[in-house]
């Protein structure tokens, strides 16, 4: 058994690059995501305004060519949406839905009368019960990664949440049901990505994921240009996480070794039966077996492979289209 050693820490910023030879670095990315904008007006300036011109200028005709002071109870008379109602409002621009799906909320919020209807009922409505089923279904494994995305996750833990992680991305079920919730555009995550030189020999992991709450970390061996990217899900499945032997092994064959072969979903760890005999598998099987460089690296009592997967979860929990997912309720009761 490979001995574990402390590594040195060093901070950093959001771009990194390192010197080859010396010891594994240990990189601290501290930054935190962006915030929202805090008005919803603010939401609204520039291109996405143009969609909400025939609704906004009919909301405001009762009020044309009267005086600009208005009494409180002329404030009180316009017709406008409550601002909670205008959040999900915002929130279909924010994720790039459609501009028939912008007009179908524009006339829920806008022109609906009083009639009770509301923009999540318009919502839930044109859900089969079907998507419904898978909606809920994906929401319980977000849930489920959620349970294991503490700093302090163990390894058989993290095998276990490696199932979930099969069944909503390597399966496609997570696409399928952001594609089912109408809610519309991509899903977006935010991840470490490196960039490794022609002919140069390192050892890297992206990682990102938190050795104490708000402290990422990284690793890397040689030298390596480490970027924190914007990236749509299946760029963030097909990009490199680690580099091995002069081999990139992407998020989506992390997982499955994962899942496969050390028990998320098959136990096969000594890689007998043919499909846990791939190539990649058998890099990411020696390397948690000898370490690197003889060395056995790990965090909070978790080997690189799965500090790797520990990263993919906190990439995915970190999607703002993710959360908007497991914040609607789908409830078939709702229509």
């Amino acid at each position: 058994m490979a001995e574990i050693i402390p590594l040195p820490l060093s901070c950093t910023n959001r771009r990194h690059e390192y010197a080859p030879g010396g010891s594994p670095q240990v990189l601290l990315s501290l930054g935190g995501p962006p915030e929202l904008p805090s008005s919803s007006s603010e939401t609204f300036t520039g291109s996405s305004s143009a969609p909400f011109a025939g609704s906004a200028d009919r909301g405001s005709a009762p009020i044309q060519g009267r005086t600009a002071i208005l009494s409180p109870y002329e404030l009180q008379a316009l017709p406008l949406p409550s601002p909670e109602e205008f959040d999900e409002l915002r929130h279909l621009v924010h994720n790039r839905a459609t501009r028939s799906r912008i007009e179908v909320a524009k006339a829920c919020l806008y022109d609906s009368g009083g009639s009770g209807v509301t923009l999540r009922s318009i919502v839930v409505k044109s859900l089969t019960p079907e998507q419904i089923d898978l909606l809920k279904t994906a929401k319980a494994h977000l849930a489920a990664l959620q349970q294991a995305s503490s700093p302090w996750e163990d390894e058989h833990s993290l095998r276990v949440a490696s199932a979930s992680l099969r069944f909503l991305v390597v399966d496609g079920n997570l696409q399928r049901a952001w594609k089912a919730s109408g809610i519309g555009g991509p899903i977006e995550v935010e991840a470490s990505c490196f960039t490794v030189p022609p002919g140069n020999d390192v050892v890297a992991f992206c990682g990102g994921a938190d050795i104490l709450p708000g402290v990422p970390v990284s690793l890397s061996w040689g030298r390596v240009e480490l970027v924190t990217k914007t990236l749509n899900l299946d760029s963030f499945l097909q990009s490199p996480c680690s580099y091995l032997k002069g081999t990139r092994i992407s998020r989506h064959d992390l997982i499955k070794y994962v899942a496969n072969t050390k028990g998320g979903v098959h136990y096969d760890p000594a890689g007998q039966s043919k499909k846990s005999q791939d190539a990649k598998f058998n890099l990411l099987r020696d390397m948690e077996q000898t370490g690197i460089a003889g060395l056995g690296i790990a965090f909070n009592g978790r080997n690189l492979v799965h500090h790797e997967l520990a990263s993919a979860i906190k990439s995915i929990l970190g999607s703002r289209q993710i959360q908007r997912l497991q914040a609607e309720p789908f409830d078939s009761t709702a229509a």
